[in-house]
């Protein structure tokens, strides 16, 4: 997920001058190369990922550097965040494996950056959807384990549960209403 087209090409751009070091390394092969230039090639936008909301919502895992995502790949190190939202019927909630229940972790958007300008792109009204709610429901990462920790929520969510708690963020424990 990228905030922009702009943002997209660079991170598509570097991918491929990795990938074409890698190979000429034998780090990886062709194919290796070309599967990862094509990871950055298929992620969406904001704005492409506003289009893809359906009446029936939408879950989605956003992955985002923490801090100047330029920098940090112009050094080939970046510190990557992964949670997952849902939206329906104007409600957008968030699992944020770093979210700790009665701070204001959220309002920094330290971790969850995309979120903040999906936001952004509701409020100026980018796409006919609307947004009258967000919840926050997570905890728990050690700093490490976010990717593992929305993989198992996911999969606790969809598949175990079938998705019937999706959409009762009140009556959820640890789930909070936000403003941002």
């Amino acid at each position: 997920m990228f905030k922009d087209n702009k943002l997209k090409q660079a991170y598509v751009r570097a991918a491929k001058i990795d990938a074409g070091r890698s190979v000429e390394s034998g780090k990886f092969t062709p194919l290796q190369g070309d599967n990862l230039i094509r990871g950055w090639e298929e992620g969406l936008t904001i704005a492409s990922f506003l289009r893809e909301i359906r009446s029936s919502g939408i879950l989605a895992v956003f992955t985002n550097v923490l801090g100047n995502a330029i920098e940090q790949q112009a050094e080939s190190i970046a510190s990557w965040h992964t949670y997952a939202i849902y939206y329906e019927n104007s409600v957008l909630a968030v699992y944020d494996p770093s979210y700790i229940l009665g701070t204001d972790r959220h309002k920094a958007c330290t971790g969850v950056a995309l979120l903040k300008e999906l936001v952004k792109a509701f409020k100026a009204r980018a796409t006919t959807r609307t947004l009258s709610e967000i919840w926050f429901g997570g905890g728990g990462n050690d700093g490490v384990s976010c990717q593992e920790m929305t993989r198992d929520w996911v999969e606790n969510e969809i598949i175990f549960k079938r998705g019937r708690d999706l959409g009762n963020w009140d009556q959820l424990d640890g789930w909070t209403r936000v403003h941002f």
